[in-house]
């Protein structure tokens, strides 16, 4: 029973997926799919698990993907101020709204692991956030195994940190 759950759950996921405009979000939603079969089956739910856990999980990845989302736009913001050189009194409270967003971010599990120990217990909420970093991290992975763009990205990227850095130690030496 808990295999054809998964299974026809995960079907109906990449069934809308492929059927969804741009290759983007069609990778998207592959993506989310494997995520939500890969959980399911390392949390190993019951039905009546499954059906309490997955709207608060739902949830939960809504505001982590805000969380995360103010964290970029906090921290585009503060890069450009760096850049363009400004002012301590006007760096300072693009600075405190990204150190904020990254408190924030960091404190989400935190906040959020009652809510799941209530549902599924301590035990299934760690192999939950184990699982979640372990897909990550897979996912990663495979990115990198499969695009060759992304080893020069993250040189470019590696590049662009370094030429930063330069600059702010030749601004502090001066």
């Amino acid at each position: 029973m808990k295999k054809s759950v998964i299974i026809l759950l995960v079907s109906a996921i990449c069934a809308v997926a492929f059927a969804q405009e741009g290759p983007s979000k069609a990778m998207r939603d592959r993506i989310q799919a494997e995520k939500i079969a890969y959980i399911t089956h390392e949390l190993e739910l019951t039905p009546d698990e499954a059906q309490v856990f997955w709207p608060v999980y739902n949830q939960f990845e809504k505001e982590q993907r805000e969380s995360n989302k103010l964290v970029r736009d906090s921290q585009k913001a503060l890069q450009q101020a760096i850049e363009s050189g400004k002012s301590d009194s006007e760096t300072k409270p693009l600075l405190d709204a990204w150190v904020a967003a990254k408190k924030a971010q960091k404190n989400f599990m935190v906040e959020h692991r009652a809510e799941f120990v209530k549902i599924i217990g301590e035990a299934k909420t760690a192999k939950l956030f184990m699982a979640e970093e372990n897909f990550r991290n897979q996912q990663i992975r495979k990115i990198a195994g499969q695009n060759s763009e992304f080893d020069e990205l993250f040189r470019k990227q590696k590049e662009e940190a370094g030429e930063m850095h330069r600059r702010l130690n030749q601004r502090n030496d001066h």
